[in-house]
């Protein structure tokens, strides 16, 4: 760019191969940033991201980055190159996605990616109602690196013993048996991996029907806050998941005729607090699923008179709360389920109805209507499982019946 024009937009494009930058502004090479962005010029010379880390899990890309932009909002657009210019800046060679964000330290967004993708990134001006003004120049080049975590554990307990064991996984054998806090017989247990950090958590009820977990910091376990008691030890009366962009891990459980939570942030636990019951009734049987690529998070639960609801968590709080089953029918907790497809970011929820079917709704910022998925076979569904494709929108679903019939779906 030349001269002294600003508000020029440079959005959704695919820029390589150049001998210069991808963007210049004043072209004279890359011009750097000024605290506040107060400068005057070509695109009034927009400050342009600092990534600070990306980092890759599961296919995802955690981006970390600066934004010293005045008061607004800007759309940041972020990009994977097969190289990097000579200026270790920019180019754009192809989008993996945007944000609309404000100034700020330490923001964060998921694109799909590899460990090695070459990121850069811009931010444009939002002027609102889907206009925009100035770009600023690309970016300094930041290389994608593989998550940094323990090898994957299988966790148990053995009969008596109120220690759980681990055993660590090296991808060929499994190593030394290592016990962690003493939290109860655990027998029934869940467990989930940090997408940010060599950490997991794992909860478990005991015999007794304290509801009691630990955490895993890379080197060592040890136990959870106190949670929840239930009268029944033999339903999923908890779970885990963590958010993927933020890195927190969201605890829900049981606690008598209560559906409690925390929040873990990697250094602090939340105090306890409920969730939105739509149904009431004590809770029994529940799943929580995480979005693949924000904060969001679909909680399903089955109480004791086998009603069935979902609530939805949107990274700082629930709501969206929605009865699926007021009748009861079945007398089945077993048969509710939730799983997000990994491309799109919509949850798919089911559950039985005391009858052959399955029924199903999509939540992607609301709720679908109901649907129903004939059964094969004639009993009533009293379990069902989901699994996501990472690599589509399809879900697998098994389905077991009260007559011990087994089959299966897949949601396309």
């Amino acid at each position: 760019m030349t001269g002294s024009s600003s508000g020029n937009s440079i959005l959704g494009n695919i820029i390589h191969s150049n001998g210069g930058l991808g963007i210049d502004h004043n072209n004279d090479g890359v011009t750097g940033n000024d605290v506040g962005d107060g400068d005057t010029g070509q695109n009034d010379f927009m400050n342009f991201p600092v990534v600070t880390s990306a980092v890759e899990s599961s296919g995802n890309v955690t981006v970390t980055f600066d934004l010293d932009v005045p008061a607004g909002t800007y759309r940041v657009e972020f990009f994977d190159n097969s190289a990097v210019d000579g200026s270790g800046y920019g180019e754009g060679e192809m989008l993996l996605g945007a944000v609309d964000v404000s100034a700020g330290t330490g923001l964060t967004h998921v694109v799909s990616g590899a460990s090695g993708d070459i990121i850069t990134a811009t931010a444009t001006e939002s002027l609102g109602g889907g206009s925009y003004g100035s770009t600023s120049e690309f970016s300094a080049a930041f290389t994608a690196t593989a998550y940094a975590h323990s090898d994957p554990m299988a966790v148990w307990r053995r009969s008596g013993q109120s220690t759980p064991f681990s055993s660590a996984w090296d991808g060929s054998t499994f190593g030394g048996t290592q016990t962690s806090a003493s939290v109860g017989d655990f027998r029934i247990v869940q467990g989930a991996e940090s997408p940010t950090r060599d950490e997991a958590i794992v909860v478990g009820v005991d015999s007794g029907g304290t509801i009691a977990g630990v955490i895993w910091d890379g080197s060592a376990w040890t136990a959870l806050p106190s949670l929840g008691t239930t009268s029944q030890t033999y339903w999923w009366g908890f779970d885990a998941a963590y958010e993927p962009v933020s890195g927190d891990a969201v605890v829900v459980y049981a606690d008598g005729t209560a559906l409690n939570y925390r929040v873990w942030d990697g250094s602090t636990w939340s105090a306890e607090a409920s969730v939105p019951e739509p149904a009431g009734g004590t809770p029994r049987q529940m799943q929580l699923a995480a979005h693949p690529f924000s904060d969001e998070m679909v909680l399903i639960v089955s109480n004791d008179s086998s009603q069935d609801y979902a609530v939805v968590w949107d990274g700082s709080a629930w709501g969206n709360g929605l009865t699926l089953d007021s009748t009861g029918s079945g007398n089945d907790r077993t048969d509710v389920y939730v799983a997000y497809e990994q491309l799109s970011g919509r949850a798919l929820v089911v559950w039985g109805s005391g009858n052959d079917d399955v029924h199903f709704r999509v939540w992607d910022a609301g709720w679908s209507n109901e649907f129903v998925t004939p059964g094969i076979g004639g009993g009533f569904a009293r379990w069902i499982t989901l699994g996501s494709d990472p690599n589509s929108d399809n879900i697998a679903m098994g389905v077991l019946t009260n007559d011990s019939d087994v089959w299966l779906s897949v949601w396309t």
